[in-house]
């Protein structure tokens, strides 16, 4: 229910409308959330151009939406999928959430240590706020050791998850050998060290392995899953109601990114209680160390990934186990306390 004392928000995203990765799903959340609490929240989104299009946009615009909506609170996601904000929007106050840094990115994912120009710009939009969220404790550790924030400044929060869509009303039946990965297809999320190990569970004559998501790397990932006959689906997308079917059904759940913000989708199966094969990397690590039912692998490593999830397909598709994950209520309202 909305407070007299409740600030009108504004949010700033390039990835929004439609999400075009996690990123996107989780400010969805975030907003259909706080806007079911009866918090104004106005959005100044990508209208389908690109990033570097929508940061020129806005320069020019940002002035006018804050006055035209009489926000008091603007917050703007940065990092990798998100803006660079130089100064400081003219609003009582200004936060920036962080999923993971442009700093974690150049040192821990192949191919990507040009990323470290950008660490500067970030920094910049970093130190221009009075609030900074993140939803892991690795990246609020870099946030406080290698970007030097006040650790005062850096809150580290539950994530806000749709508990409603993804707790199952009722169990459905397990397909047996059913491996699930839930990603874009680019070098971060490790899709291509996935299909490595997937060469060496052909031999598993029941496993089959489905891919939602897209990327560049696609074309190259369809050419090798074709020229070695692996039994390997990869779908651009699905609507919700089908991918929480999916996941329901999957054996087991994969996510082999080097580096993640949070890891939605991990969250999403401990929601639905799927079995979970993961890297031990940023992100995944402080959300499925404590769990069960996850086991963690060093990132990059195709042979130790082929391992664990020979060994997960062994074990029994159902698993119960206690939802280590806060309520939607508890995470909306650590939220709120901020605002």
């Amino acid at each position: 229910m909305k407070k007299s004392s409740d600030p009108k928000v504004g949010l700033l995203s390039w990835d929004y409308e439609p999400p075009k990765g996690g990123l996107g799903r989780a400010l969805q959340i975030l907003v259909h959330s706080l806007s079911r609490e009866g918090i104004s929240v106005s959005t100044f989104v990508a209208k389908g151009e690109s990033r570097i299009l929508f940061q020129i946009r806005i320069l020019f615009a940002l002035p006018s939406f804050i006055r035209r909506n009489s926000l008091e609170h603007v917050i703007v996601p940065t990092g990798p999928g998100g803006l660079f904000i130089l100064r400081r929007p003219r609003v009582s106050r200004y936060t920036v959430i962080v999923y993971h840094t442009y700093d974690q990115q150049y040192r821990l994912v192949p191919g990507q240590s040009w990323k470290r120009i950008f660490v500067p710009l970030e920094r910049r939009t970093l130190r221009c706020s009075d609030t900074v969220w993140c939803y892991s404790a690795d990246t609020q550790k870099v946030l406080i050791d290698r970007y030097t924030l006040n650790p005062e400044k850096v809150v580290l929060l539950p994530q806000i998850l749709d508990h409603d869509a993804w707790t199952p009303k009722k169990p459905m039946k397990k397909q047996q050998g059913l491996v699930v990965c839930i990603a874009r297809l680019d070098s971060r999320k490790g899709v291509d060290v996935l299909i490595e190990a997937w060469k060496e569970l052909q031999n598993h004559s029941d496993a089959s392995l489905v891919i939602v998501g897209s990327g560049h790397l696609g074309i190259r990932l369809h050419k090798e899953i074709d020229t070695e006959g692996l039994s390997v689906q990869i779908r651009e997308s699905l609507p919700q109601s089908a991918l929480i079917a999916l996941v329901q059904r999957a054996h087991v759940l994969v996510c082999p990114s080097y580096l993640e913000g949070f890891g939605l989708s991990a969250a999403e199966g401990l929601m639905i209680r799927t079995r979970i094969v993961a890297s031990d990397c940023d992100g995944l690590r402080s959300l499925l160390h404590d769990t069960q039912t996850a086991t963690l692998v060093p990132p990059g490593h195709s042979e130790a990934l082929a391992d664990a999830l020979a060994q997960a397909l062994e074990q029994s598709p159902t698993v119960d186990t206690t939802n280590l994950l806060p309520s939607h209520t508890e995470a909306v309202a650590a939220h709120r306390n901020l605002l």
